[in-house]
Formats: C-alpha cells, sequence, structure tokens
C-alpha cells in the first residue's frame, strides 16, 4: 500500500472512529457533577478490547500491518480517548470527588489492560 493511500484511509477511519465515539458515548448518559463519565468509560473499554482482538491477526499475518496501522490508528484511535479521560479525572479531582477520580484512573487503567488481554487471548486461541 502505498503511503498516501495508508495515510488516506487512517484518516477517513479516524473520521469513523470519532463518529462512533460520539455514538457510543451518547448511548450511556452521566448525571450529575460527581458522576463517573461512563461514556468515556464505554469507548475506552471497547476500543481496547478491539485493539486485543486486532492483534493476533498481525502477530500472525493474517492481516497487514498497513491495516493494523488504519484499524488501530485510524479507526480505535479515534474511538478512544486519552484525553477526556484526563480532564475527567482531574474535574472530578477539582471538585473534591477523590474517590470517583481514583475510581476513574485506575478503573480503566485495570480494565482496559484486562480487556485488551482477555480479548487478545480469545483472538489467538481462535486463530490457533
Amino acid at each position: 500500500m502505498s503511503p498516501a493511500l495508508l495515510i488516506t484511509l487512517t484518516a477517513v477511519a479516524g473520521g469513523l472512529g470519532a463518529a462512533l465515539r460520539l455514538v457510543l458515548s451518547s448511548l450511556v448518559t452521566t448525571s450529575g457533577p460527581g458522576a463517573l463519565p461512563r461514556g468515556t468509560w464505554l469507548v475506552n473499554l471497547l476500543g481496547c478490547g478491539a485493539l486485543g482482538l486486532l492483534s493476533p491477526l498481525v502477530e500472525t499475518g493474517l492481516i497487514c500491518s498497513c491495516w493494523f496501522t488504519i484499524l488501530a490508528g485510524g479507526l480505535l484511535g479515534a474511538m478512544t480517548t486519552f484525553s477526556t479521560w484526563m480532564v475527567e479525572i482531574i474535574t472530578l479531582a477539582e471538585r473534591r470527588a477523590l474517590v470517583l477520580a481514583a475510581i476513574q484512573l485506575l478503573g480503566q487503567l485495570a480494565l482496559g489492560f484486562a480487556a485488551y488481554f482477555i480479548a487478545h487471548f480469545v483472538s489467538a486461541a481462535m486463530i490457533g
């Protein structure tokens, strides 16, 4: 795949990922100033799981690294949101919701790792 096509497809996938984040985040609502932002949890954990499913496909050569770049860097990179996660942690801390800020930080980190590794294990097992 040419570099220009890779960049173009990654950009298109990124646009789709951003739209997907908006749709998915709107499916779950967060109420109150001290509530956990469930939309961010949803997109970040789905993104980690999807990345875990994709990784063995590249490792075994079932998809080329260019498609991994398009899907992981474009689609999933735009669907997930590190910066929003950080802002939400800071906002919770500024509102003195320190327990919720810690849950937001440590919970997404731990569950994100778990989602990735479980999906990776399942995907690798299915590939054989």
